[in-house]
């Protein structure tokens, strides 16, 4: 019988579930199991992600002109970090989650999951949005920017400091059927 993703040795930071562990499980199997999904090249939403953030690169890190850093192969910045140590109670710092690739795992677990519900919050204004696509411009762009951009039907597409509009990463990973 395979593992539940939770029973993995990489998603086991800590020897006691948390309370916030036991509410997300089941939600987390449902989002993991559609982000984990393969697509007609084999590859899934979280690996395409992850080698666009970084190649790969757990230990990764970039610091933009106002002095935030962004780490890790997903490349989390220090506010996006505070919401999940917020939302599970977790205490580390960015040089532990930068170290740290299995806890980088879990975060990302959480963080799809957690846009999966500001998706479906949108209700239907996101139809006729590809899940992947607005995953990914919630990544760039944060779940209140990805809301903007669907309800203003895309004419809210700032860029990123390197020039990446939130349209861009919506058509780097909208799977196309």
């Amino acid at each position: 019988m395979a593992l539940s993703i939770y029973d993995r040795p990489e998603f086991n930071i800590s020897p006691e579930p948390t309370a916030a562990d036991d509410q997300t499980d089941d939600t987390l199997e449902s989002v993991l199991a559609d982000a984990f999904s393969y697509t007609a090249d084999n590859t899934s939403f979280l690996q395409r992600l992850t080698q666009s953030e970084s190649s790969g690169d757990t230990t990764a890190e970039i610091t933009i002109s106002d002095g935030r850093t962004f780490s890790g192969a997903l490349q989390f910045g220090a506010a996006r970090l505070a919401d999940y140590k917020k939302a599970t109670g977790s205490s580390f710092s960015q040089n532990e989650f930068k170290a740290d690739s299995a806890l980088q795992d879990k975060v990302a677990a959480w963080h799809i999951a957690d846009i999966d519900k500001a998706i479906d919050a949108l209700g239907d204004a996101a139809k006729g949005y590809e899940r992947d696509g607005l995953r990914s411009v919630a990544h760039l762009g944060g779940k209140s920017g990805m809301a903007k951009y669907v309800k203003s039907k895309g004419s809210y597409n700032p860029a990123d400091e390197i020039g990446t509009s939130l349209q861009d990463y919506y058509d780097k990973f909208a799977v196309q059927s």
